[in-house]
């Protein structure tokens, strides 16, 4: 039968006279090991951070910190490099604070990465095979709210719609120009 912990807790109290047979441990919390990992992780300390020598481990020769390795630095490469907005558009790829109206004439802030600069929108629009089009994309056309600034969009070949906006900000991430490319790619096959 397995009893629950408060009982077995009870009936295996040893009094006094029993508790002399118990085997008494170290004065601290160490387990066997505690003096190994407590080496290893003295070493892997210093070995990091300098400073003053770790205590060596005498008694296990198979437990050894490596000496660290410097990691070469890979070359940029166009699979690897993380190109940026700002390095494919210009210092400044997007309208600055463009804003919209609402039903009561108050002006708001909107998204600025929907609103690409001409430049921008023209660089999306050579990338892509498309043609720049001004339209009022962004707040439903004829609604209470609107744009103050119309959208440069890219028009594809087939009559599809891409935000150049969109595009310039997949370079904000950190992302290589593998990936910008396949989202770029994605981009257009969804418009």
């Amino acid at each position: 039968m397995i009893q629950n912990v408060s009982s077995a807790a009870q009936t295996s109290s040893a009094g006094p006279a029993d508790q002399s047979s118990l085997k008494q441990g170290p004065a601290t919390d160490q387990t066997p090991f505690d003096d190994v990992l407590g080496d290893q992780l003295a070493e892997n300390y210093i070995a990091l951070w300098g400073g003053g020598s770790a205590p060596q481990n005498q008694s296990n020769p198979a437990v050894a910190t490596p000496a660290a390795q410097p990691v070469p630095a890979a070359a940029p490469t166009v699979e690897n490099s993380v190109p940026t907005a700002e390095s494919v558009f210009g210092s400044d790829p997007w309208v600055a604070k463009p804003t919209g109206t609402g039903p009561d004439g108050a002006k708001f802030g909107v998204n600025p990465y929907y609103f690409a600069t001409p430049e921008t929108a023209a660089e999306v629009a050579a990338m892509v095979g498309g043609t720049v089009v001004e339209k009022d994309a962004y707040l439903d056309p004829g609604g209470r709210f609107v744009q103050d600034q119309p959208n440069e969009m890219v028009q594809m070949a087939d009559g599809g719609l891409i935000n150049p906006g969109i595009v310039a900000s997949f370079f904000t991430h950190g992302y290589s120009q593998s990936v910008v490319d396949q989202m770029i790619q994605n981009e257009v096959q969804g418009a």
